[in-house]
């Protein structure tokens, strides 16, 4: 919150924050990937839990095409 007051509040001095459960996880990993999911499907424009602070690139995704992903299910089976 600091970073994005300064980058975006020009680092004001008079901020009030409030901050609430949303939800409760029996395990960390489960709140780990809500908060993933929260992020990766955000509406907002401004996404202030980007995890960019941590690291310099994005994670890489491993995307199939549809008959890429047919492929590796008939090889399962």
């Amino acid at each position: 919150m600091v970073i994005h007051n300064r980058n975006h509040h020009n680092a004001a001095t008079s901020l009030n924050f409030r901050m609430e459960a949303m939800k409760t996880f029996a395990r960390p990993l489960d709140r780990q990937l809500d908060e993933a999911l929260r992020i990766k499907y955000s509406q907002a424009d401004i996404v202030m839990n980007s995890g960019a602070e941590w690291r310099l690139d994005a994670i890489p995704r491993a995307n199939f095409t549809a008959p890429e992903l047919e492929r590796r299910r008939a090889a399962r089976r």
